[in-house]
């Protein structure tokens, strides 16, 4: 069966400066610290780490962004699943809200601790350098 995560997470910079880097091949991969593919277009395809694939589905500008989302060690009869990330504006930071769903059960641990140990922790290590 299928299952539903959902994550906040909080950084010191702006929607735009966030959105930014999840839709840049060069930013986001740099953030990541792996090969990242982004066509920044609804239809248009991502890729991380080798692993991850997608499709953009809505975008909206330093708000939203809605992709299919699949792991290439996920079984051929599973469907892709849908991830939402949302940015949301704080006086002193933004908050990303991420709702992830039809994530396999078998794989529900992996990409639930997934974001933390490969995004959020990553991506404030790479907003730090910058600053």
């Amino acid at each position: 069966m299928a299952k539903t995560i959902v994550q906040k997470a909080f950084f010191r910079a702006s929607p735009k400066e966030l959105y930014g880097i999840y839709m840049s091949s060069r930013r986001h991969g740099a953030a990541i610290g792996a090969p990242a593919s982004v066509e920044a277009r609804v239809g248009g395809r991502f890729g991380a780490f080798g692993v991850l694939s997608g499709k953009f589905l809505m975008l909206a500008k330093d708000k939203v962004i809605v992709q299919t989302w699949c792991s290439k060690t996920w079984k051929n009869i599973d469907p892709d699943s849908i991830l939402i990330l949302a940015f949301n504006s704080y006086r002193d930071g933004t908050r990303i809200e991420l709702t992830h769903v039809q994530v396999p059960d078998y794989d529900y641990e992996g990409v639930k601790a997934g974001g933390p140990r490969y995004y959020w922790r990553l991506w404030r290590k790479y907003l730090s350098l910058r600053q």
